[in-house]
């Protein structure tokens, strides 16, 4: 299990298809566990029932159904909800592989796997970006002087992999810890701190803002956390260094004049759709227009807000926005209860165990809603999977502590 664990991490490191293989592998294990009667499935939060979480998804079901009553697509649309069986069986399967294990503890020395294939990754698409071409597919890249590691998108990259930075972190301050108390540096401390820092840079390659925020937020947030006085220490060193970047370096501070004058660069367009969405949720507060519904409502709203027809079309560019214009302040509300609901049970785990593992979880959380102001991370599927991940590994993790609690 522990092969199929970090296979299926380096699928969503590696390849997208290969990602969504890998879910699909996960979940056709733990069938086969299931009736070869070696486990039994175990309710997300409750060691009693499952009828909440099952509530709970049925009547966000039930609003997107509402939405889409008068879609042509609707089979097509509610198909996108199979990502509540990726957390299900994620959750299972993280689950009956630390109970298999007989411990909870996941520590620095255990992922040791994931810090190779981080590196790797880097090497992989440093010596792509430098030579300007794919180096699988033999092609020149598609997305310029972006960095993008194995993926063909640099947006997707750059998320995903900035879930995996801040998961990290906990694991550096352990390593700096351990360090700072004269112990011997050992391969594992090592691998972690070069694996954090490779991935970080990897992330700022890829000149995706939005991930930059999540990445950064993310760190203070934990550092704030662990210790107040260095989150604060940490915030305010990376203001100094955003601002000497601004002045420093031309790509970085192109980048940010982008952001605050959207009119003058490409970024209209996202500034455009933000406006569409806004106004599609203003005629439709309820329930919305249908999740997935609104490349049909695009070009009247366009032609309504002055916006030319050819303006390009697509999501919101902005998660909150997608769910009110899709689903109205009804499906909006399930999405911010579910995600405000496990970066708070995260937190409170981690203030009762102090385990690393939380810790990590909690940065890779707020490093995907973050960047969910400039990007539709749920949307994307394979970003979603990755913080869905992270977020049956607190839970797992926290269903073994309760177990553990409970024999002793």
């Amino acid at each position: 299990m522990t092969a199929l664990l970090f296979v299926f991490l380096s699928a969503t490191l590696i390849s997208q298809s290969f990602m969504d293989a890998m879910s699909v592998v996960i979940i056709l294990y733990m069938l086969t566990m299931r009736f070869t009667k070696q486990t039994l499935f175990s309710p997300l939060l409750s060691s009693k029932s499952g009828l909440k979480e099952l509530a709970f998804f049925g009547l966000w079901l039930a609003v997107i159904v509402i939405g889409l009553r008068a879609s042509p697509h609707i089979l097509k649309n509610l198909s996108e909800w199979k990502w509540i069986l990726n957390l299900t069986f994620m959750f299972w399967f993280l689950n009956h592989y630390l109970t298999k294990r007989g411990t909870p503890s996941m520590t620095l020395s255990f992922w040791q796997p994931l810090y190779w294939v981080l590196i790797a990754c880097f090497m992989y698409g440093a010596i792509s970006l430098g030579l300007g071409i794919d180096l699988f597919k033999q092609t020149p890249l598609t997305h310029g002087q972006r960095f993008a590691g194995p993926f063909d998108d640099p947006m997707n990259f750059a998320h995903i992999y900035g879930m995996y930075a801040a998961f990290l972190v906990p694991f550096v301050l352990e390593a700096v810890s351990e360090w700072k108390h004269g112990n011997q540096k050992t391969k594992s401390q090592k691998l972690v701190l070069i694996a954090f820092t490779v991935t970080a840079i990897s992330v700022a390659l890829t000149l995706t803002r939005g991930a930059w925020a999540g990445l950064s937020a993310a760190i203070v947030v934990m550092l704030f956390i662990y210790r107040k006085r260095l989150g604060l220490a940490i915030a305010g060193a990376g203001i100094v260094t955003a601002l000497l970047l601004y002045v420093g370096s031309a790509t970085f501070k192109n980048r940010v004049d982008q952001a605050l004058n959207p009119s003058q660069s490409y970024d209209s367009e996202r500034y455009n759709l933000w406006r569409t969405n806004l106004e599609i949720f203003k005629d439709y507060p309820a329930f919305g227009i249908g999740h997935g519904d609104y490349m049909a409502y695009l070009p009247t709203y366009f032609a309504k807000l002055g916006i030319p027809a050819d303006h390009f079309q697509s999501h919101a560019h902005n998660q909150y926005l997608q769910f009110l214009s899709n689903t109205g302040i009804t499906g909006f509300l399930f999405y911010m209860i579910f995600i405000s609901g496990l970066l708070l049970f995260t937190f409170k785990q981690y203030r009762k165990h102090r385990d690393p593992i939380f810790l990590g979880s909690i940065g890779a959380q707020v490093a995907f809603h973050v960047g969910s102001l400039t990007e539709c991370n749920f949307e994307r599927a394979k970003v979603r999977l990755v913080f869905l991940f992270f977020c049956a590994l607190a839970l797992s993790v926290a269903a073994q502590l309760r177990g553990d609690k409970k024999a002793a």
